[in-house]
């Protein structure tokens, strides 16, 4: 069987069966946080990855990072 088969039934018995799993993804669609500025989930304490990544580059190797180059 695969995903594409699976009833609503199927995912009703599923979210029965793993209510933990249920509540969290719950609590993080639900919270009020920017998905795009700020998301929580690049967030390691109050450092952004980007940051960390920032920091750990020179100004020029940053750029080239932005930019997709090699």
């Amino acid at each position: 069987m695969s995903i594409d088969d699976a009833t609503p039934a199927d995912w009703d018995r599923l979210r029965d069966k793993h209510p933990a799993l249920v509540k969290k993804y719950e609590d993080f669609v639900t919270k009020n946080e920017d998905l795009v500025n700020n998301p929580q989930h690049y967030n390691y304490g109050k450092i952004e990855c980007i940051e960390a990544i920032e920091e750990s580059m020179t100004p020029e190797s940053f750029k080239g990072y932005l930019k997709g180059d090699p």
